[in-house]
Order: C-alpha cells, then structure tokens, then sequence
C-alpha cells in the first residue's frame, strides 16, 4: 500500500506561513524606517513619520517605503530649486524690513534708558 500526502494542504499552510512571516519581516523592516528617520532628526511635523508602510507585493515579497514625494531628497541628497515669486519676495521684503525696524527701535529705547 502506498503512502498519499495532501500536498494541496501543505503547500496552503507553506504559503500562509511565508505571508506571514514576510508581514512580520515588513513590520520589522518598517520599525527600522521610523527609527531612521529619528536618528536622522527628520521629524518635524510627523509626515514623514507616519508615512511609513509595508505591504505585500505578489506572493513572496514585501515592499517598504513612504508615501511623501520629498522623502527620496531626505534620502539620496540633492538639490531643491524654487522659483520666488514677486509676492513671496515683497512678503519677505516686509519681514525682514519690519524685523529691522524694531531692532533699530530697540536699540534706541536702551539707549535712552
């Protein structure tokens, strides 16, 4: 008499035991991301932070990444070239002129004082 196995079950219990472990490595890997971006003093506001996932991608791999388009800048290095426009220059213009003028005042006041 010869032995039959059920190899249909095995390779069931194979395949949901490799997801499982792949969530459990993503977890772990996606834990690594976040303690990253603390060491690097990359939390300001948190976005980068909580942007942090992992998922399953096809049958034996986990993708881990974050979901702020200027996380590759954090990451890579580079360059962030903006154009200011005329109402960003006259706001900062005000600004910085504004800030001036009370320093002056102050200045003047401890003079006098």
């Amino acid at each position: 008499m010869k032995d039959t196995w059920n190899t249909a079950g095995a390779e069931s219990k194979i395949r949901e035991n490799t997801i499982k472990r792949l969530m459990i490595v993503g977890q772990f890997l996606e834990d690594q991301v976040g303690i990253n971006i603390r060491r690097q003093g990359l939390v300001d506001s948190a976005d980068l932070l909580n942007s942090r996932y992992h998922a399953l991608s096809g049958s034996d791999t986990v993708q881990i990444g974050v979901n702020v388009p200027y996380a590759a800048i954090h990451e890579f290095g580079g360059e962030i070239k903006q154009t200011v426009t005329e109402k960003q220059k006259r706001f900062f213009f005000a600004r910085a002129y504004g800030e001036q003028k009370n320093h002056n005042r102050a200045q003047r006041k401890a003079k006098k004082g």
